[in-house]
């Protein structure tokens, strides 16, 4: 059997699976323009539904897994780009910059394309910055899940659970600031990760959070996706 059929078959299994969940989204309102969305790995499964709904560009691994998933997604809608946001990710980045100046956000995993799972790197961040648009974080949960015994413990939620979606407050980075501070930045949104605290500042770090002006960052919000 091909690769291609067996990634059509695990796609309409997928697909029927989050047919039976209950699915919500709270925390700030939605952007009006593109951001980069952060999130941690295992995590990815259950951002799906949401990142197609509104059309999120996520960044996959490289390697052939990557791949794998990258024709997964594509069966589910849920459009993709190839590459690292580390170890030679200038391509990446750049791919994932004409997605922004197009329109689109885009998400990365917070922890890297390899990991360690949990602890954040700076791609991300150097992509906002780069950008100028939106640093926003995401953390997903469900009542009932299979977890996988993978590196970044991946999670896929049970028939019939209820996902949680938490958006965090937008974050906007500065051109001026030094690697230092958005090592610290990335710490402190990690920490926000963790704890699933949607509205906490990082001004401390040297970033703002959005407000106002149209950006609609600072108002919470709650619905279905």
């Amino acid at each position: 059997m091909s690769i291609w059929l067996l990634t059509g078959f695990a796609s309409l299994l997928l697909r029927l699976l989050l047919w039976t969940q209950r699915r919500s989204v709270s925390g700030s309102a939605r952007l009006r323009h593109p951001a980069v969305y952060v999130f941690w790995h295992g995590e990815h499964q259950l951002l799906l539904p949401w990142a197609r709904g509104e059309r999120v560009v996520l960044l996959t691994s490289a390697s052939r897994d990557g791949r794998m998933l990258s024709r997964l997604l594509a069966f589910l809608g849920v459009s993709t780009r190839t590459g690292s946001s580390t170890r030679g990710g200038l391509l990446a980045l750049r791919t994932l910059e004409r997605c922004l100046s197009r329109g689109q956000s885009v998400g990365i995993a917070l922890d890297g394309p390899r990991g360690p799972r949990g602890v954040a790197k700076l791609g991300a961040l150097i992509l906002a910055r780069r950008a100028g648009v939106a640093l926003v974080g995401l953390r997903a949960e469900a009542t009932r899940v299979w977890r996988f015994s993978s590196w970044d413990a991946l999670e896929l939620a049970k028939p019939f659970a209820r996902v949680q979606l938490r958006v965090m407050a937008p974050l906007y980075l500065g051109a001026e600031l030094t690697r230092a501070q958005l090592e610290s930045i990335a710490q402190g949104l990690a920490e926000r990760m963790k704890s699933g605290k949607a509205s906490a500042s990082l001004d401390s770090h040297g970033a703002r959070r959005g407000a106002g002006g149209g950006r609609r960052g600072a108002r919470e919000s709650r619905r279905s996706y």
